[in-house]
């Protein structure tokens, strides 16, 4: 298993053999963790129950939960699966009615769902991540996650004109940067918090 933590995001690695896990509610009142769980799948199937809902994950696909009401997790087959653990008050903040949004599959084909299993990745397995960065990343992260979450009922889309505004700051930073050996992603984003 491995894990690593960036700001308020917690990220690890399981690779089990087969199992149920069962969140219930004796198991809930002996804890006061408000935390929203995506499974990321990487090898083999899973399933995630909430809400009377069944989401089904094959690789790449990925489902969120809530550890705050009852939930199981299902595994008929040695698995890998990565898992992100996000605060409950900062996804709250970023979608409306997330009881809505559990146990809902978010397909590898769409692009959060790949775009997630790569960033995930590439997080997981790189240790020199810049304090500067970690901030930025971690909110890539959360947003990657409510981008494939977006195709269900509960969200609004961001304002055009905000997202025109985020677009326009971007390409200035480049710009004013381009002779900027320094100049990545990373830095960019951290930048622009």
């Amino acid at each position: 298993m491995g894990a690593a933590q960036l700001v308020t995001l917690g990220l690890s690695k399981v690779t089990a053999t087969a199992q149920s896990v069962l969140r219930t509610p004796a198991g809930i009142a002996r804890t006061s963790d408000d935390y929203f769980l995506v499974s990321v799948q990487n090898r083999g199937n899973g399933f995630v129950v909430q809400d009377d809902r069944i989401a089904r994950l094959e690789p790449g696909d990925f489902a969120m939960y809530d550890t705050t009401r009852p939930y199981e997790l299902h595994f008929a087959d040695n698995f890998e699966q990565y898992v992100l653990r996000l605060p409950g008050s900062t996804l709250r903040t970023l979608v409306r009615n997330t009881a809505d949004l559990t146990a809902r599959r978010v397909p590898s084909a769409q692009g959060a769902g790949k775009l997630l299993l790569t960033m995930v990745r590439t997080l997981l397995n790189d240790t020199e991540i810049a304090t500067q960065s970690a901030e930025a990343l971690a909110q890539s992260v959360e947003y990657l996650v409510v981008a494939g979450l977006s195709g269900f009922t509960g969200l609004d889309a961001p304002p055009p004109q905000l997202a025109a505004r985020r677009l326009a700051a971007i390409k200035q930073e480049i710009r004013a940067r381009l002779r900027d050996p320094d100049l990545s992603v990373a830095s960019v984003a951290a930048t622009l918090h």
